[in-house]
């Protein structure tokens, strides 16, 4: 079943592509940018919900898996490695495109797992979009 989406999202176009934002919070004070292929990738085939939030005092974008566990949003997208951290080229968190993004690879502050382990750990592998076990 499909999580309802608490949050309001708007589609722009930009660079001949669509782009979606995202409220991080009911105050839509928050919004995060991203290609809608990538927000459409990451809740249908992926499974990420919809409710996207930023932590009290940070900006970076988590959002919920179908697990419960909580995932940074780009490093999920970029699929990001133990290890590996998320670098946002202009500084913003809150930019989720793609040429935002870079992987930074052995970063003494990457993170500790990977991510969509969390997001597929509770998946069949008939669901799974690449049918690992």
């Amino acid at each position: 079943m499909a999580k309802k989406n608490l949050r309001t999202t708007k589609i722009v176009a930009s660079d001949n592509q669509e782009l979606i934002l995202v409220s991080l919070n009911k105050q839509e004070d928050k919004i995060a940018s991203l290609w809608k292929s990538d927000y459409d990738a990451l809740i249908n085939d992926i499974k990420l919900s919809p409710n996207w939030l930023t932590p009290p005092g940070k900006d970076h974008v988590l959002a919920s898996s179908i697990t419960g566990s909580k995932v940074g949003v780009a490093r999920v997208l970029l699929d990001a490695q133990p290890g590996m951290k998320v670098r946002y080229k202009d500084g913003n968190p809150l930019n989720l495109c793609r040429p935002n993004l870079v992987l930074m690879d052995n970063h003494k502050n990457g993170g500790k797992r990977r991510d969509r382990d969390f997001i597929r750990s509770s998946m069949s592998i008939e669901e799974r979009p690449d049918g690992a076990a």
